[in-house]
């Protein structure tokens, strides 16, 4: 079966082993952790280490692996002749045990494999004796010829890492997360899951802002373009401390120690809400997603997505949690699980080290699919939410204001169902539409910026510099602003 696999690696990667994507890997780390009854993506890692053993020492250590304790490690390294095998292995070893003992990174067992001439011998096996996977590791590579197992009698003590320093202090800090007044009493009847849309100006935002004011606590975010699962959920960022090693005394002069980077969990909003309302289950914790089409949402949420899918009250039942809670639970990446265990951030009817919405987290979001940068969203992903619709065409609480085009003074509600209907008969969707709040009140007396902010929209971004249809006679942006301050169109002679 593992023959199979390496055979399979040499076949969908011609140019060999030797670079350092991991995706590649996936097929055998899940056969090694099938044959092990270990985790996949937890408990094996698998590099490729080039010619040079050197490299599985940095490739082994990097990212969050180091961070975290891996029962399996794979080394590929490549040989460009079987005569080479034996002084490749041995070479690795080297390097393998000095990486270990410095503390790097925490592994019970490293098996180096060599690529030679396309084949792939496993021909080395680095274990500690206390590896509880030692006796099946060995038993699948037992009696193979040119593999040799090293033993290492005891584990080195595991590096303090970026996931303890982290989780150290939030530990000792735990308070912080709990909310000291009373939760509010307020009806608060709204779906867990809501999503808003609608074109510019709707009155997206405001409504959510207004139902939010019954919420304990709003945590605010906007996706854009470059969103990540690890803006949205958290991620490890270096930082510099300065280790003190005995005598200290030779830094009095020049650093307090030894620098050192480590890395420091950084907690996204989605994250916050989540502690918030694990630790504070009688309080309602709301997060706002604006602008959720911005973002490729379905790869920012990622697996948190099944947490999405909550547990209605008529299913209810034996073996479901109850109403609110998420249907299924999900295992975070590694530092992530060591900060919620810390702070014992467990909801109720979940495995120690998962995932489950609580029915007290809310999660709303807006989004507009005629925006520049919007992105398309999968029927998997939105079905999960509660979808309302506000419309362009509702009347404002200030279409009565008076909206000034340089001498010129007209409602905007007038205004803009008239825009609105040019537009609609120039073949725009409705979601490219103006809304009542497009523009503010105090924007409505300055001609200059309603030119400014919603005709460049409508010329631009709408209409895409195809505006003389709208706005006969205009043929360029400059001349529509120019008319439009001077006064010298009316509103009939803009939008006929």
């Amino acid at each position: 079966m593992l023959q199979n696999k390496y055979a399979e690696l040499l076949r969908d990667y011609a140019g060999g082993l030797s670079n350092t994507s991991i995706g590649k890997f996936k097929g055998i780390r899940e056969l090694f952790a099938d044959h092990l009854s270990i985790s996949e993506r937890d408990d094996v890692y698998a590099i490729g280490a080039g010619t040079r053993p050197g490299n599985i020492e940095v490739r082994l250590s990097q990212g969050t692996r180091a961070f975290a304790h891996t029962k399996l490690g794979l080394a590929f390294v490549k040989a460009d002749s079987e005569a080479r095998i034996a002084s490749l292995s041995t070479s690795a070893v080297v390097t393998i045990k000095g990486f270990l003992e410095r503390g790097k990174a925490v592994y019970d067992s490293i098996v180096v494999l060599v690529e030679v001439n396309g084949q792939i011998f496993p021909t080395r096996l680095i274990s500690y004796s206390d590896s509880s996977i030692l006796k099946a590791l060995s038993q699948i590579f037992e009696g193979l010829d040119k593999f040799e197992v090293e033993m290492l009698p005891e584990k080195s003590q595991e590096p303090r890492n970026a996931v303890e320093i982290a989780t150290d202090a939030v530990s000792a800090d735990k308070e912080r997360w709990i909310i000291p007044d009373e939760p509010t009493t307020d009806d608060f009847l709204f779906p867990r899951q809501r999503l808003i849309e609608g074109s510019a100006g709707s009155g997206k935002s405001y409504r959510l802002a207004v139902d939010a004011m019954a919420a304990d606590r709003v945590i605010r975010t906007v996706f854009h373009p470059e969103s990540g699962f690890s803006d949205f959920v958290g991620y490890l960022a270096p930082e510099t401390a300065f280790r003190i090693e005995e005598p200290a005394a030779i830094y009095d002069k020049q650093l307090p120690g030894i620098p050192t980077v480590f890395y420091r969990l950084c907690i996204g909003p989605l994250l916050e809400a989540y502690i918030l309302a694990v630790l504070n289950p009688s309080y309602r914790i709301l997060l706002v997603i604006e602008e959720l089409s911005r973002a490729p949402a379905a790869l920012v949420f990622g697996d948190i997505i099944q947490l999405l899918d909550r547990v209605q009250a008529d299913e209810v039942g034996d073996g479901i949690p109850p109403e609110g809670y998420s249907r299924y639970e999900i295992r975070p990446r590694s530092e992530v699980k060591a900060l919620l265990e810390a702070l014992e951030a467990i909801p109720d009817f979940t495995q120690s080290g998962c995932m489950r919405f609580p029915p007290n987290l809310y999660v709303w979001a807006t989004m507009n699919r005629a925006d520049q940068n919007a992105k398309q969203l999968d029927t998997a992903f939105l079905r999960r939410w509660k979808r309302e619709h506000m419309s362009h065409d509702s009347v404002g609480e200030y279409d009565s204001a008076l909206l000034r085009m340089g001498g010129n003074d007209v409602e905007w509600g007038h205004f803009r169902v008239r825009l609105n209907t040019a537009l609609i008969n120039s073949g725009m969707r409705e979601d490219k539409l103006i809304g009542p709040y497009f523009l503010p009140p105090a924007a409505l007396i300055s001609p200059e910026q309603v030119a400014d902010d919603l005709l460049a929209y409508v010329w631009y971004d709408v209409l895409r510099e195809r505006g003389e249809g709208v706005f006969p006679g205009i043929k360029t942006f400059a001349d529509l602003r120019t008319k439009w301050i001077s006064g010298e169109i009316t509103v009939a002679a803009v939008v006929s």
